[in-house]
């Protein structure tokens, strides 16, 4: 009896041993496994291998053949998990869905290349006019020329009609649905260069004139010099999103308002930041045929230019023409449309303003042609470029108040969770202090 005794102590000691052992190496494995993939919660987003510390937003694996599915895979199962945090819980209850409107349309493509139909949510700032031509350029191959030449105003106004109709909840969830996400802090700033610093937003541009108090903006008597700061379309947002009456502009609401992606069941997003080089994963998955894909291959830099150029022209210059609401010359106008390609990166920022190339007898189709062609004459390196549009960008968040930024970071909470980029505003230091807990973004 003594030495069954001592044999079934010794077989359980070494059950015992041998499990805390396999528990160990599992742990260790697993501990392995989520250092590489990221654990689900926010340490994720901060320090995970999404992230490309050298820049503000999430970088994103190289697709190369055969990984692709993996790497969509990844970002839906992503977003599915931070959508099941406290945090997007309490975001959905703080902010009411109807504070935006959403346009989630769908395109049948006529030659029926695909089997679906496709739902694409449309996030103005955020790749939406190179999208919507291009799906329109899809559904209707034969109209490819002329639609190919449509200004993004053409673009996003032919959304009303046949081509384009909303897509409902069940399409969404089982078709090729996707959306294309941006930095909030970068899109904000494009959104204000676009609508504000150019007045497509005739009417709220001159309201919000007659609220600026910064002598330094305003000059009574430079027209030119009568500019909206950045920070006061930061307060008009803040304003917009904590009013229970008005409506948060489009241009100007997050992404996560717009498409609501903790609801729908997306088969993918596309981050604008690499739009060049993830254009080809989507009409990839979109089953583009090889007779469009050239046309719309962004990864070309030409493409791009010759893309931009005409539409910010022919856009900017549609609305001023019938802007009864601004002192602005036409030649200060063409001004500002130069220096926006200069915040932009496509030409350098010491290159004197080309009084040959805006001829004011000219007309936007004349101009637009002629400014392509001296923007491809002398766009910068693409390094360049990089520093430049960072330059302005950290320029424009430095003027702003700390308080604006804080009030941002909680309007913009669930884009930065859901989409992975950083909290801290461009030029700002990851350990400042004032960002150090900035909105708390904690699953608590």
């Amino acid at each position: 009896m003594d030495m069954q005794a001592f044999m079934m102590a010794y077989i359980w000691r070494k059950n015992i041993f041998c499990f805390l052992i396999s528990f160990t190496i599992i742990t260790c494995l697993a501990w392995v496994y989520f250092s590489r993939t990221g654990p689900p919660h926010l340490e994720t987003i901060r320090s995970g291998p999404w992230f490309n510390g050298t820049s503000n937003t999430l970088a994103t694996l190289d697709l190369v053949q055969g990984k692709i599915d993996d790497e969509i895979k990844r970002r839906m199962d992503y977003i599915k998990i931070m959508c099941n945090t406290s945090v997007a819980k309490r975001y959905s209850n703080n902010f009411r869905s109807s504070l935006v409107k959403k346009t989630i349309y769908t395109f049948t493509p006529r030659e029926r290349f695909t089997s679906e139909d496709v739902c694409f949510c449309k996030i103005p700032k955020s790749g939406s006019t190179f999208w919507g031509r291009a799906l329109y350029m899809i559904s209707h191959p034969e109209l490819a020329d002329e639609i190919e030449t449509y200004s993004g105003i053409e673009v996003h106004g032919t959304l009303s009609d046949k081509r384009a109709i909303p897509c409902n909840d069940s399409m969404i969830n089982n078709s090729k649905s996707f959306m294309v996400t941006r930095n909030p802090w970068t899109r904000l700033y494009s959104a204000y260069i676009d609508k504000i610093y150019l007045e497509k937003y005739a009417k709220l541009t001159a309201k919000l004139l007659e609220t600026e108090n910064d002598s330094k903006v305003i000059a009574e008597n430079d027209c030119q010099s009568r500019i909206v700061s950045f920070e006061r379309i930061l307060k008009q947002v803040i304003s917009w999103a904590s009013s229970r009456k008005d409506t948060l502009d489009r241009h100007f609401a997050p992404v996560s308002l717009l498409c609501d992606p903790c609801r729908y069941d997306y088969a993918f997003f596309m981050k604008q930041e690499r739009l060049e080089q993830e254009t080809n994963l989507a009409l990839d998955i979109l089953e583009v045929p090889g007779s469009l894909r050239s046309r719309l291959d962004m990864t070309q830099e030409q493409n791009f230019i010759k893309a931009t150029v005409p539409n910010l022209v022919k856009t900017t210059m549609s609305v001023f023409v019938s802007n009864n609401h601004s002192c602005l010359s036409k030649n200060d106008m063409h001004r500002r449309i130069w220096r926006v390609l200069q915040i932009k990166g496509l030409v350098s920022e010491k290159l004197a303003f080309p009084n040959e190339v805006f001829d004011n007898q000219g007309s936007s189709v004349v101009i637009a042609n002629a400014l392509t062609d001296y923007v491809l004459e002398n766009r910068l390196e693409s390094d360049v470029a990089a520093k430049q549009r960072i330059t302005f960008l950290e320029k424009a968040y430095a003027q702003v108040n700390l308080d604006i930024l804080r009030d941002v970071q909680r309007i913009f909470e669930l884009d930065f969770l859901l989409f992975g980029y950083r909290l801290t505003p461009p030029g700002f230091k990851e350990d400042d202090q004032m960002f150090k807990d900035a909105t708390a973004l904690t699953d608590t």
